[in-house]
């Protein structure tokens, strides 16, 4: 996450389409100068083509983040 350098916090990524909501997390790491998520994947059979709404979030016990809302389109 720009502008944000601490460890401790959890990046969430998150999926939703028709009704679907998918999420996957794991611990954030800072660097120099930023806070970063690494790879987040979901690999789950209800993953299916067409377009999902997708969000990042940031979250520790002192900041929490959420990106706008991405169109990703799956094939």
């Amino acid at each position: 996450m720009s502008g944000i350098v601490e460890d401790g916090g959890e990046c969430t990524l998150t999926l939703e389409k028709g009704g679907v909501r998918l999420e996957a997390s794991r611990p954030a790491t800072a660097d120099a100068t930023t806070t970063a998520c690494g790879w987040l994947q979901i690999d789950d059979p209800q993953v299916t083509s067409g377009t999902w709404a997708a969000t990042l979030r940031y979250q520790s016990a002192t900041t929490a983040v959420t990106s706008p809302e991405t169109a990703l389109d799956v094939r």
